[in-house]
């Protein structure tokens, strides 16, 4: 049974400590105004335009609010006139514990519209010798015990003063008000009661929440080709679909939401030439140092030819036939003889193959920044093995220095947890990270790039993090009681060289 009419989208009808977000459908902003009739508190509202999230503070913070009032709705202004005649959507994000009720949303060039009394209340209050507080607050109690008997019942959405008895009820519900209608009803007239009681047992086993980079499905919009990649100079109106390159001039169209959906389904086809070879030859690259393409980012005339094109047909035929198993792919690859080959170079084969396009050996590779730090921290004991958890901030010298620096640093060590779990800032990298060709954040990077520079072994030479750990371990070795000084060598070579 709803306790909120229809045409209202709110959070907190359940329960205030559940999260999430809505978006609305794309719209034209037509006037130098948007009012939002809004209730409850704790809640950000933000306007994006052109489908881009512009800097909100200090430049544009006119476009997002957040509700700071209580169980009864009041109006909020956004001023939107600099945006007329942009497309935009709305997104409202209740990220905490708090709730939201809209009930609606208006373009205008004028004040907010006046509130309407609550007709139900107005009723009681025009009834002739209104009485004593005590009369009144006796004639609150009937109408919400009505109210409540109502609900129970099912006949809420029928009554004649529906909108203003489930405006009394959602406010009652919502918030510190929860218990006064319990403490209203009368032993035996306590509809709501049992209810009320049932809510509190089932909010108290909400979980708190675990966020995940997600993507929502907007309103399908068509877009304009950009003459010149200007959007000033917008072209013809172009329908949604995929690339001529991939799927030719004649396509189906699109006829339901933004078509990433039917984008994704054509590209995994069985038929489909492109998405099942890309994301084996990634997997390829990772094991082996190259991928089948070397040039991992481009398939297209640029890009580098396979070297075993029959080899990368078949192991994707194999990736689509084993239901897009990333974990069966592993196994084909790992458990191959070609994987299982040392890395010695064979003077007859190397003749043949200089550069070990034809895989006769293992190649060589680098470790990676992240994993060269890790093996550190293995070395020293002081890797903490522990899974997930909040990220760490970086260790931030007195040279890092720049818009957004954080107020505090991050321990040298980051606490002993691994790499994955340190903080990224784009401005503020680990300068060891950087040594080691670490990808600067600001695009994807297929592949990351390998160099032999002086800066490297200096930073495994003189790196304050280097020195400290290489303390944790003396201090360590040192700890072990009755070994002599060849004993303590020996245990250090086999930990550090894991022989």
């Amino acid at each position: 049974v709803e306790a909120v009419p229809a045409g209202i989208a709110d959070s907190g009808r359940i329960s205030p400590r559940l999260q999430g977000s809505l978006r609305s459908p794309t719209f034209q902003i037509s006037k130098p105004k948007m009012l939002f009739h809004l209730a409850g508190k704790g809640v950000t509202v933000n306007l994006i335009i052109d489908n881009f999230q512009r800097i909100r503070f200090p430049i544009y913070g006119n476009l997002t609010l957040t509700t700071n009032g209580g169980a009864k709705p009041q109006w909020y202004e956004m001023e939107v006139g600099q945006w007329i005649g942009h497309r935009a959507y709305l997104e409202f994000l209740d990220h905490g514990n708090g709730w939201t009720g809209i009930d609606r949303i208006l373009f205008s060039a004028a004040r907010p519209p006046a509130e309407a009394p609550n007709a139900a209340i107005l009723r009681l209050l025009e009834e002739p010798a209104a009485g004593t507080p005590e009369t009144m607050a006796g004639r609150y109690g009937q109408l919400i015990r009505e109210t409540a008997g109502l609900w129970s019942a099912g006949r809420l959405a029928s009554d004649p003063e529906s909108i203003s008895r489930i405006d009394l009820l959602h406010s009652m519900l919502v918030g510190p008000n929860a218990t006064s209608i319990a403490n209203a009803c009368a032993p035996g007239e306590a509809p709501m009661a049992p209810m009320l009681e049932q809510r509190r047992s089932l909010e108290a086993g909400i979980p708190a929440p675990r966020r995940v980079p997600a993507m929502a499905e907007g309103s399908g919009e068509d877009e304009h080709v950009h003459v010149r990649g200007s959007y000033r100079t917008p072209g013809d109106l172009v329908p949604r679909r995929s690339m001529e390159a991939l799927e030719g001039p004649t396509q189906a169209p699109i006829k339901e939401g933004s078509g990433r959906m039917e984008l994704a389904r054509r590209l995994t086809r069985t038929d489909h030439p492109l998405l099942a070879r890309v994301m084996v030859n990634r997997v390829w690259q990772h094991h082996f140092g190259e991928g089948i393409v070397s040039t991992s980012d481009d398939f297209g005339a640029r890009g580098e030819k396979p070297t075993h094109p029959e080899l990368l047909d078949w192991l994707s035929q194999e990736f689509v036939h084993t239901g897009w198993s990333l974990k069966k792919l592993h196994r084909i690859l790992v458990l191959s003889s070609t994987y299982r080959q040392a890395s010695d170079a064979v003077a007859k084969s190397s003749a043949v193959d200089p550069q070990n396009k034809l895989i006769h050996r293992m190649r060589v590779r680098r470790l990676e920044a992240e994993a060269i730090r890790d093996g550190i921290l293995a070395v020293s004991g002081r890797l903490d093995p522990k899974l997930y958890g909040p990220s760490v901030l970086p260790y931030l010298t007195a040279f890092l220095e720049g818009r957004g620096r954080p107020d505090t640093t991050g321990p040298l060590d980051s606490a002993g947890r691994r790499s994955i779990y340190i903080s990224v800032r784009r401005n503020f990298l680990v300068p060891m990270f950087l040594a080691f060709d670490y990808p600067i954040p600001f695009t994807t990077i297929g592949r990351r790039s390998v160099s032999t520079v002086p800066a490297q072994a200096l930073t495994l030479m003189n790196n304050p993090f280097v020195v400290e750990q290489a303390q944790v371990w003396s201090k360590r070795e040192l700890a072990v009681a009755a070994a002599s000084p060849e004993e303590r060598i020996t245990r250090m070579y086999q930990r550090a060289f894991a022989r």
